[in-house]
């Protein structure tokens, strides 16, 4: 290596740069090196031992004190060293311990020049030279170390304590200046030729490495091509065969456009055999869309492999018409260059038709659904609006009841009570409401949609959820119909709602994102875009991953029976289908669900999407006569009759509660309050062989209405009943409340029609 830039180690430390590199040399060292290190230990033992002999001679006045040195110290030390080298540390500590033998024999030399007198300090010069001498088969780094220390320990002590004369002080010194650079130097030169035979060494093998390698690969690849020629009939047997088992119609040309053969299903679709096509050339055969392009498919581009897809009408053997999917693709010789066509008919007749009844049954699903949403936002609405108009109508009432028919009051009190009447009327067409319609698609802002639905979301979740709302700062225009993605969010909320029946924080959030590469969702994979993105996310009780792949299924519900129908996410996962979107979940146990919808982002145009409206569920308890003249023709005692027994009262409803409680106390009867049905049941077993009559709110805290009733009835099985609601039907379903062996007033009910009800009641 000729210059600075070739040699990949440090010039000074002779250190690989590369860290691996060091390491694999020092390891290839610590091999070579440790059998000359034990016989350097076992020589550096023999010699210090016979030096023993030159002290008894040159230094006799502390002889005993230099043998104490070499034999009770430096020789043991050197001893347990080399018995160290055969333990498996010693590859890690080498350089450490051989200099420690290496200085404590050195150190043992300078210590005897210490002590003894002269001649015998300088005269045992010589043994220091030959302990550096066994430095230099250390590494250059550790070698220049130890010979500078040891040095600069010599000249130190020479100077201060030895009393060495001046000339042979010179002498030593220049000596051993000069021995140690020329150590130094061969022990670098030593240490660079090492290393360089380690690059080599190790270079010759990586490229032996390569060549075995290329050989082995040469061989596997000779055996591949040997194995394939062998198999290459066989395959094409197979091939044949295969062909003949596939149920679709395939052909295929050569490059001339002549049909080179074609598959079973080929014949039997076309009615003819193989021999009759084989070398015809294709435009002369049954259908031209085989080989050309219709008009309607030339906006269909290949897909990534090249192939070809578009729908088309082809006759049958038969005579009929079917439905296909034609797909065809160019495929190419050995050498690359195009060597004829393939084309593979798909049957999609069958297909077709099953679509078709599937969009109708999916029609009846969305309908379904969209009246299970709309009848239970008007059942939340119907029932405190009912609440609200029964104390308002009831008290209109009862003015009018001590009304003069000529006070000038009256007339206020009736336009009061024909209002009620009318809110009333209001109430039961929003529960009737609901009739099937068209809907397209048009261009619309996320954020706009998710702002919009708000109140919505407010009044569905009730109040003990919390409903964060996070837009983001650009438009998000998708193609979508804004009645669907509301139903579609209505859905998620109520879903957010039941999974915190102790209540909590549902989150909403919108934003943008772009998807690179094809990516995964619930239910399969979406293609790469820009999308935008609706967040929902509550923390409720969460779901196991067995629950979450199911949770799309029509049908799959973990509610209890009569509590949901199973299919508010399978609608919800329509929708977002339908608008080309998809929809992924994330759900811990015990932590909450996140459901996140990505619709395709778009700039401009519209896309229409129709699909039909649906039908709500419709409660109408009964009806009660609304004419005035027929009203104000009866006596006071026909429009409110009145009794002396003892009523069981149970409501809710403080408001309505008073007011009825009022109303039966002025005509007569005894009453006895409760706000809820357990309180019911208890004050009954207090008056049960007084009360005469039960009049209960069907929906109230701790029990319902009918689960009192059913308890109470146990004890006496004559009471009389008379049930009051401002829910809707679908309540009483959800509750496993059966309507039909119930006498239900609806909400509002007016004063007289109440106290009719009742005196009929106990009169029957």
């Amino acid at each position: 290596m000729d210059s600075n830039k070739e040699v990949p180690y440090n010039s000074f430390t002779l250190s690989f740069q590369d860290r691996d590199l060091e390491a694999a040399f020092r390891k290839d060292y610590c091999n070579r090196r440790l059998p000359h290190l034990r016989l350097d230990l076992l020589a550096g033992i023999f010699l210090y031992i016979l030096f023993g002999v030159h002290d008894y001679w040159v230094i006799p006045d502390i002889k005993e004190y230099a043998w104490l040195i070499r034999y009770a110290f430096v020789c043991p030390l050197v001893f347990a060293i080399f018995l160290f080298t055969y333990s498996r540390q010693v590859r890690n500590l080498m350089q450490v311990t051989q200099a420690i033998a290496a200085f404590a024999a050195g150190g043992g030399v300078v210590l005897m020049i210490v002590k003894a007198a002269p001649p015998g300090n300088y005269m045992s010069f010589p043994g220091l030279i030959l302990c550096i001498l066994f430095y230099f088969r250390l590494r250059f780094f550790s070698a220049s170390v130890l010979t500078l220390i040891t040095f600069v320990l010599y000249e130190a002590i020479a100077i201060v304590d030895a009393k060495i004369p001046t000339n042979v002080m010179f002498s030593n010194t220049f000596i051993l200046t000069t021995f140690s650079l020329t150590g130094m130097y061969m022990c670098y030169t030593m240490e660079q030729s090492l290393r360089s035979s380690f690059l080599l060494r190790r270079t010759v093998e990586e490229r032996n490495n390569q060549i075995e390698k290329s050989n082995s690969e040469l061989e596997k690849e000779i055996l591949v091509r040997t194995q394939a020629e062998t198999a290459l009939t066989e395959q094409m047997k197979f091939l044949h065969t295969l062909l003949d088992t596939i149920p679709n119609p395939i052909f295929y040309t050569d490059g001339k456009g002549n049909c080179s053969g074609c598959n079973k299903a080929f014949e039997s679709f076309f009615g003819k055999t193989k021999e009759e096509i084989t070398g015809r050339p294709a435009h002369d055969l049954h259908q031209i869309d085989l080989v050309e392009i219709p008009v309607g498919a030339a906006s269909n581009p290949p897909d990534n492999h090249g192939i070809l897809r578009y729908e088309t009408l082809l006759e049958h053997s038969d005579g009929t018409k079917r439905n296909v999917i034609f797909s065809k693709a160019a495929y190419a010789d050995i050498e690359g260059k195009p060597a004829g066509l393939v084309g593979v008919v798909l049957d999609i007749t069958d297909l077709k038709q099953s679509e078709e009844e599937k969009q109708r049954l999916g029609t009846q699903l969305f309908q379904a659904q969209k009246m299970e949403a709309v009848g239970q936002l008007a059942g939340g609405i119907a029932h405190e609006f009912n609440n609200i108009l029964t104390a308002i109508l009831g008290y209109a009432h009862l003015l009018k009841k001590n009304m003069h028919l000529d006070d000038p009051l009256c007339f206020y009190v009736g336009n009061i009570t024909l209002s009620s009447e009318r809110a009333a009327r209001l109430t039961r067409d929003l529960l009737a409401f609901s009739r099937k319609q068209k809907i397209e698609a048009k261009l619309l802002d996320l954020n706009e949609l998710v702002d919009k639905t708000k109140p919505l979301l407010s009044m569905m979740i009730g109040e003990d959820v919390e409903l964060s709302i996070a837009l983001c700062d650009e438009p998000a225009r998708v193609m979508a119909d804004s009645g669907l993605l509301s139903q579609v969010l209505v859905n998620l909320a109520v879903n957010a709602r039941d999974a915190m029946p102790e209540g909590g924080l549902l989150s909403m959030s919108t934003g943008l994102t772009r998807k690179d590469m094809t990516f995964s969702h619930a239910h399969g994979s979406a293609e790469p875009g820009h999308y935008g993105v609706i967040h929902v996310s509550d923390v409720g009780t969460g779901m196991d991953p067995k629950t979450r792949e199911r949770i799309f299924e029509p049908f799959f519900t973990t509610k209890e029976v009569g509590k949901g129908t199973g299919l508010g996410l399978s609608m919800v996962y329509g929708i977002i289908d339908q608008h080309k979107g998809c929809i992924d979940v994330t759900s811990q146990i015990g932590k909450g669900t996140t459901f996140s919808i990505y619709l395709p982002v778009v700039t401009a145009g519209e896309t229409p999407l129709k699909i039909a409206g649906g039908r709500s569920p419709h409660y109408e308890p009964g009806g009660r006569d609304g004419d005035t003249d027929k009203w104000h023709c009866q006596s006071m005692a026909e429009r409110y009759p009145s009794g002396t027994e003892m009523v069981l009262l149970a409501e809710d409803d403080y408001t309505v509660r008073t007011l009825t409680k009022n109303l039966l106390q002025e005509n007569g009867y005894t009453i006895i309050e409760a706000v809820n049905g357990e309180e019911a049941i208890r004050k009954f077993m207090d008056h049960a062989g007084e009360i005469q009559l039960l009049l209960l709110d069907v929906i109230m805290p701790k029990k319902n209405g009918w689960e009192a009733f059913d308890t109470i009835r146990r004890v006496r099985p004559d009471i009389r009943v008379i049930f009051m609601s401002g829910y809707t039907a679908d309540v009483f379903l959800q509750r496993a409340i059966p309507e039909e062996e119930m006498n239900v007033l609806a909400k509002p009910i007016p004063p007289g029609d109440l106290l009719k009800a009742i005196r009929l009641e106990l009169d029957r």
